[in-house]
């Protein structure tokens, strides 16, 4: 992962963002959002958002992704990898 990745990465481990890497990186993204993580629906959510969510993500997310030029897409409905905007 280049630092700006590392940095996003960080910044959400530390908000209680279930985030993680793996193997697939080149292939998924740079980092993933763990949606079956416990208590991950406090961050992403795919089949029962609240209504503050956009696209089920917590903008929270959304909005320090953005700071690192980051966005955030579904891979499948309890997995979401981190890319370039």
């Amino acid at each position: 992962m280049n630092t700006k990745y590392k940095l996003a990465y960080q910044a959400l481990k530390v908000m209680g963002v279930p985030v993680f890497t793996n193997a697939d990186n080149d292939r998924l993204g740079n980092f993933f959002i763990d949606g079956e993580a416990r208590r991950s629906d406090e961050w992403i959510s795919y089949h029962f958002p609240p209504p503050h969510f956009i696209f089920g993500v917590n903008p929270a997310i959304e909005s320090l992704l953005s700071n690192f030029n980051l966005r955030c897409e579904w891979v499948n409905p309890s997995l979401m990898a981190v890319y370039e905007s």
